[in-house]
């Protein structure tokens, strides 16, 4: 490797962990849904007429794109070296100057115009015009920048797929692998099957309807549980999207899979609908009513995801509504009618769970010396009263809970209902422990994750279990 050569880096996937095209289209959908409608006929004028219309219509802070820090620290030796870099792209031009000017160590940036897609052939040519074969050293990542590692002088490769480094010779070759995940595991994590944890809901109304002897409610009942939890796996993909700056902005988000750049945006674009897809098509064996309460619950997800989450006193109500609709779900697979104390109970009860989150949300930006949540609508004095609100919630829940069980729906169920009391203190005691470890700072933002980590919420669903069990289930 020549340090007096010139250096021509790539930006996608190179200097970047993601793909500015990607970023684009993504950005645009968020503003402006209809974009999909339009990109076919722009990309029938060319790739690079689709790039320049992207890059014009969508507004996203390049400081916040994800970087590849290894080839970063590497590239900052050659600067130290007084080494010419040139940054050289398909982006977009005005994109690629964006991110030049915020590095502030490249002496051109180059990248695609409306008529000239810089890419392959014909970023090798145009390099080989500038700077003469073998008269460079490029930095790529991809299939496409073969034809241009053919005419440089040294290749660089960062963290490339095993299958593109067995067709880069050896010789004059330097590899530079970042520290993240495989595809498929980026993919699962951004699936985030932990979270499936909150399915299990869907198999209450099978248990406090007492029809646990049928078979057939069961084989329904498990059915609707990954049904269920694929399609929340594609909103969470949706959601991941939605919130890319937002993500990056945050202290623990920007590790997730897409904000990262760990996970190309692409996957994201083409899992949501596959896996939403495939729980349509399990729901078809569980139960036929159980896909209206998909359908249900896509619409309002994706409301969720795009608008609702930016309204306040809105986004913790559908919070909790989408909670109580895995009970709906579970009820209509197993074709039992769920009581309105159930329903009650639930709403309380979750709205005090997704208050726990908000709440989690601002103490983290309170302590940063933060003003607001990025892409939410609450301000960091709203604290205190989150916290009231929540607390308060899960309160009215025990006493739904207290009134259920006098009611005559109860003694239906049980030969000694008054034991069903007892849960009342047990519930007292989790909720009261859930807001002290909240308001305490103690709490993950998420409160699925706190539960599954904490051995005291395991032990109270046992001593529950225990309680419903001395009150003789009928």
């Amino acid at each position: 490797m020549n340090p007096s050569l010139p250096l021509c880096v790539d930006l996608d996937g190179t200097l970047l962990a993601t793909d500015c095209l990607w970023e684009s289209f993504v950005q645009g959908l968020k503003q402006n849904p209809f974009i999909a409608f339009l990109v076919p006929f722009w990309l029938l004028r060319g790739k690079a007429y689709l790039k320049n219309r992207l890059a014009r219509g969508t507004d996203f802070d390049v400081n916040s794109l994800p970087e590849n820090p290894r080839f970063i620290k590497w590239l900052a030796s050659q600067v130290a070296n007084e080494r010419d870099i040139y940054l050289v792209s398909a982006s977009d031009q005005a994109l690629v100057s964006a991110v030049a000017d915020e590095f502030g160590i490249f002496k051109e940036a180059i990248g695609s115009s409306e008529g000239l897609n810089l890419r392959g052939k014909y970023k090798a040519d145009y390099l080989v015009d500038r700077f003469g074969e073998g008269g460079f050293d490029y930095a790529g990542n991809d299939f496409p920048d073969l034809r241009i590692w053919e005419k440089s002088h040294a290749s660089i490769l960062v963290h490339p797929v095993p299958r593109l480094l067995k067709r880069v010779p050896d010789a004059n070759r330097r590899v530079i692998v970042e520290d993240r995940p495989s595809i498929p595991v980026a993919f699962i994590k951004a699936m985030r099957p932990h979270q499936w944890m909150k399915n299990l809901l869907i198999f209450v109304p099978l248990l406090t309807a007492h029809v646990w002897q049928n078979v057939d409610a069961w084989v329904s009942s498990v059915l609707a549980f990954f049904s269920f939890s694929l399609c929340a796996s594609a909103v969470y993909l949706i959601n991941d999207l939605a919130d890319l700056l937002s993500d990056r902005l945050h202290n623990t988000k920007r590790n997730r899979p897409f904000a990262s750049g760990s996970l190309p945006l692409y996957y994201g674009l083409i899992g949501a609908p596959f896996l939403f897809a495939f729980g349509f098509l399990i729901m078809i064996f569980a139960n036929l009513s159980g896909l209206s309460v998909l359908g249900v619950y896509m619409v309002a997800t994706c409301l969720y995801s795009f608008w609702l989450k930016q309204v306040a006193g809105v986004d913790i109500v559908v919070l909790a509504g989408l909670y109580t609709l895995r009970l709906v779900l579970g009820g209509f697979v197993v074709e039992v009618v769920i009581s309105d104390w159930l329903l009650a109970f639930s709403m309380f009860f979750f709205l005090s769970l997704a208050m726990v989150k908000r709440f989690s949300e601002l103490y983290n930006i309170k302590e940063e010396n933060r003003e607001r949540v990025a892409g939410r609508a609450y301000l960091a004095s709203d604290l205190n009263l989150m916290a009231m609100l929540g607390s308060c919630s899960g309160y009215l829940s025990v006493l739904v809970l207290a009134l259920y069980v006098s009611s005559e729906h109860v003694t239906n169920l049980y030969r000694d209902p008054k034991w069903i009391l007892l849960v009342c203190p047990v519930m007292l005691i989790w909720v009261t422990r859930l807001w002290l470890e909240t308001h305490r700072g103690r709490m993950d933002e998420d409160p699925i994750l706190f539960a599954i980590k904490d051995g005291f919420s395991y032990g109270t669903i046992v001593v529950m279990l225990i309680i419903t069990l001395l009150a003789s289930p009928i």
